[in-house]
């Protein structure tokens, strides 16, 4: 078993939250998560973790730098630095479907 500080402090968890701020708190992520990245980003770390269930770590890893490249090259990332930079909220383009 292993409580809330000690799993923060293992690093286990990001952030330990009052169980009166608990909804809050997720729903401001949650809102974090739609307006400041990237759905497909979003996307291909679904991909990731589903498929690292079923991969040794070296292929895990090897899949994780190879998504990171790809992704890096495309529009969203180019949009997110940007965003970055100017002190907005990114604009990201609609996901490509599939």
């Amino acid at each position: 078993m292993v409580l809330s500080d000690e799993a923060a402090a293992l690093g286990l968890v990001n952030q330990v939250t009052p169980p009166a701020d608990l909804l809050p708190t997720t729903y401001a992520y949650a809102r974090r998560l739609a307006t400041e990245v990237a759905p497909s980003s979003l996307a291909s770390t679904k991909v990731q973790l589903y498929r690292d269930l079923h991969a040794d770590v070296a292929s895990s890893v090897r899949d994780a730098a190879t998504r990171m490249a790809d992704m890096m090259q495309g529009p969203d990332f180019a949009e997110g630095v940007a965003a970055l930079t100017e002190h907005r909220t990114p604009a990201f383009g609609d996901p490509a479907p599939g």
